[in-house]
């Protein structure tokens, strides 16, 4: 079986929501008006981004995500796992951690499945480069850790 198929085997979506769409600032440019919302923060309510990392969870568990709340564990095979991340479910990218500070693969809330209504992850699509440690995954084009 593919990766691909054995990814979509396992992927666990647990609901959450981002409480707060974070301060939004509009300014006028002729007849539009445009926004724009932050989206970094610590979760603490008066921000955007809850607590967490795209952590290995496939080499050390969900306590690598460093979540306080609904971490998931996106691998190919929870039994022998080859690859893995860290993930949160989401509706937009408001309800996904931070960027890590290497590479310049964005954050992006999306559907990986059919049935996913999105999950936080690290797009790596267009060539961007991934966190040190981690690797384009060609048949999602998301970062994610091997297996040690």
């Amino acid at each position: 079986m593919s990766k691909l198929g054995l990814f979509a085997g396992v992927l666990v979506l647990l609901a959450t929501a981002c409480t707060d769409d974070g301060p939004s600032t509009e300014t006028e440019t002729g007849t539009e008006t445009q926004s724009e919302t932050e989206t970094t923060g610590d979760g603490d309510g008066d921000e955007c981004t809850p607590p967490g990392v795209f952590g290995d969870c496939a080499n050390g568990g969900l306590d690598a995500c460093m979540a306080e709340s609904l971490p998931q564990c996106l691998q190919d095979d929870p039994n022998m796992p080859s690859i893995g991340v860290c993930g949160r479910a989401c509706d937009d990218v408001c309800d996904c951690w931070a960027a890590p500070a290497s590479g310049d693969a964005p954050v992006t809330c999306r559907s990986l499945v059919e049935g996913d209504d999105g999950t936080c992850v690290l797009d790596c699509a267009a060539g961007q480069t991934c966190p040190d440690g981690m690797t384009c995954l060609d048949a999602l084009d998301i970062c994610v850790y091997t297996v040690n």
